[in-house]
């Protein structure tokens, strides 16, 4: 019985996670000639339901689209793994807690969608993020005034720093002024050590742009499940 239900929630975190991406991907890539159903993003070639299967479709596939062989990208199925985890890990809380970690979760997934399919974040998703601490406890090191002197300091600056796009800015200071500087700091720094990860096992270029929003999401999403 204590396997059931978090195996229950994770198969439900999966299912949250492919549909929010789905939206928010679909949404950053709309064009007139797009089909109203999933297919192949290298051949457009449609998939079948069994394809669409949170993690088990890109694993019966071998990670390859079986009509073309091209990769596919596995942004996806590593969101719908980590959602499934973080619902699993918080199925004890109680409903008003869940709610809002289901409500963050939903945030985060499609502004990493779109930042990583298109490069952008609408600010409406990040509204959200002011409802973490009502989640989980953060420890605020810092008064009222300081953050929101930081944060208006974050959103000032941020628009020159070559670094961070505003989207990235944004969640930064969101998370910063509502969560505190323990929470904040511990996901910038996780989401810092992740992009340099891909840096490296991508072999890509350091002047070359990534998406950053996926990785702080990625690191909240951390937070709230080791919480």
């Amino acid at each position: 019985m204590t396997i059931i239900l978090p195996s229950f929630a994770f198969l439900a975190g999966a299912c949250w996670a492919s549909f929010w991406i789905t939206i928010g991907t679909r949404t950053a890539k709309r064009t007139e000639n797009d089909s109203p159903y999933s297919h192949c993003q290298h051949c457009r070639h449609r998939l079948m339901p069994v394809q669409l299967l949170p993690v088990i479709g890109w694993l019966l596939q071998k990670g390859r689209c079986c009509y073309c062989h091209q990769p596919i990208d596995p942004f996806s199925t590593i969101f719908e793994i980590w959602t499934g985890w973080l619902f699993a890990a918080n199925i004890d809380k109680d409903a008003r807690q869940f709610l809002i970690i289901i409500w963050v979760a939903a945030s985060l997934l499609t502004m990493s969608s779109t930042d990583h399919a298109d490069g952008w974040i609408s600010p409406v998703l990040a509204i959200p993020l002011i409802m973490i601490p009502f989640a989980i406890f953060p420890n605020y090191l810092l008064g009222p005034w300081q953050r929101l002197f930081i944060t208006a300091l974050l959103l000032i600056i941020g628009p020159w720093s070559r670094s961070l796009g505003m989207g990235d800015v944004l969640f930064i200071a969101i998370l910063f002024l509502f969560s505190g500087l323990q929470l904040s700091a511990t996901v910038v720094l996780i989401a810092a050590a992740g992009a340099l990860l891909e840096f490296l096992l991508t072999k890509r270029s350091f002047n070359e742009p990534l998406p950053f929003v996926p990785w702080l999401s990625f690191g909240t999403m951390i937070i709230l499940s080791l919480n």
